[in-house]
């Protein structure tokens, strides 16, 4: 829900959206393009699976820029991007208002761009942007 407030300023762009397969995610970006990875579930060779899709839709697309409002589909991907020389602009989940997501402290180190949207998660990121709530 947090990526698609970003619609707005994404319509004259090219973009896509790289998600789990799942009922709310199906329905939320009816009519958007959209690919579908395996959720990796904290198993190893679920995420080695989600690695190696993202890879193929990111040779597919060329992307210049992978913007994720994180989860556990977002690691993988951001990973992907960075290996291929792409910009990676993370927006750490809005759930996140006391200490880091798990997905954000991955995505952390490779981020060109790492967006909070609460002031206290500053002190764990110290490059970190405020942005505000996006919702």
């Amino acid at each position: 829900m947090e990526a698609l407030e970003l619609l707005p300023s994404l319509r004259n762009r090219e973009y896509f959206f790289v998600t789990f397969n799942r009922q709310q995610s199906r329905e939320a970006l009816k009519g958007e393009k959209t690919y579908f990875v395996n959720d990796p579930k904290r198993n190893p060779k679920r995420l080695i699976t989600n690695f190696l899709q993202s890879m193929r839709i990111l040779r597919k697309e060329n992307p210049d820029v992978v913007l994720s409002t994180g989860a556990a589909a977002s690691v993988p991907i951001c990973y992907a991007a960075s290996m291929m020389g792409k910009k990676v602009i993370f927006v750490e989940s809005i759930a996140a208002v006391e200490k880091p997501s798990l997905s954000g402290r991955f995505v952390y180190p490779i981020a060109d761009l790492f967006i909070i949207q609460w002031k206290s998660l500053k002190r764990y990121y110290d490059r970190a942007v405020y942005g505000g709530p996006l919702i």
